[in-house]
């Protein structure tokens, strides 16, 4: 396989399925596509209208399962993560001392309890399956995701609105193939952004938070 075929890193692997995840999936303009298809297939969403089911998508709660936070939290679960996993790794923290040790991060940093393991320290397979040090790339991948929605921007495609565009997400898909997908692992990620005119900041992701959950409270 040549580096046409690969990936460039796991950030970058990880900031495609962040911004389709978040930056398309949990938007208006997708409720409104998803919920007609929901309510014909599904009894229970029948009486769920869109602006229910981007309040549902959108809500901010304290949630012990990582793959279930919403976007505000997500991040303090992989903080959590990094620093136990950095005291593994540097022997500050013994492997039979790791369920107290996430119970106690949690504790501090989510207010959560969590009430088993499955719930806690073994919610995850990365560690079991050897993959230490992968879960910074989630946050790294969500940081550039929002980069990479601010150069659309700049081009004239907006993100937020691509499901209520017809063509939507071929243009979205298009671009991305076009300015990512197309060059594998030959350029660096450096060098991708270079392209682009811009670099790897948290700033846009924190101001794409700031403005899309500044009403957070009134959404019921």
């Amino acid at each position: 396989m040549t580096p046409l075929g690969s990936g460039r890193s796991l950030s970058i692997h990880e900031s495609q399925s962040r911004l389709w995840e978040n930056m398309i999936g949990r938007t208006k303009s997708f409720s409104e596509l998803l919920q007609p298809l929901l309510s014909e297939h599904i009894e229970g969403f029948r009486d769920v209208t869109a602006g229910q089911l981007y309040a549902y998508l959108t809500h901010i709660q304290k949630q012990p399962l990582r793959v279930e936070a919403d976007e505000l939290s997500y991040h303090l679960h992989i903080i959590i993560r990094f620093e136990l996993e950095t005291a593994l790794s540097d022997g500050s923290l013994a492997v039979k001392d790791l369920p107290e040790a996430w119970n106690e991060k949690y504790r501090n940093y989510l207010g959560i309890d969590p009430v088993s393991e499955a719930e806690g320290v073994l919610q995850d397979i990365h560690w079991s399956m050897g993959a230490i040090g992968y879960f910074p790339t989630y946050s790294i991948g969500t940081a550039l995701s929002a980069v990479l929605q601010n150069r659309m921007i700049s081009d004239g495609l907006s993100v937020a609105t691509a499901a209520a565009d017809p063509r939507g997400f071929e243009r979205v898909s298009a671009w991305l193939a076009e300015r990512i997908h197309k060059y594998g692992a030959i350029r660096t990620l450096k060098q991708t952004l270079a392209d682009l005119n811009t670099g790897l900041s948290a700033a846009p992701l924190l101001d794409y938070l700031s403005e899309k959950y500044a009403d957070a409270a009134d959404r019921k």
